[in-house]
């Protein structure tokens, strides 16, 4: 009784083992991938010019940022 209780375990722990490196570990990795997609890559934002505060400092700034352009590469806030 004993060896079949031991050959079943060793079988049960070879199914599994292939199921796991097999099935989950490569859906883990896709899923792991996926959500790296999805979040995306984090960029830090640029602050105004600290040290000097004029007016053509803060207008460089503020046309630099590129959610401030139009195709053209003029400001769209300034055009206005």
């Amino acid at each position: 009784m004993q060896v079949a209780v031991i050959v079943f375990a060793i079988v049960v722990a070879i199914v599994l083992g292939a199921y796991w490196a097999f099935v989950v570990r490569p859906e883990d990795a896709e899923s792991d991938a996926v959500r790296r997609r999805l979040r995306g890559r984090r960029v830090p934002q640029r602050s105004p010019p600290q040290s000097s505060r004029s007016k053509n400092a803060c207008r460089r700034w503020f046309r630099s940022r590129p959610c401030c352009r139009d195709r053209e590469g003029w400001s769209i806030r300034s055009a206005a």
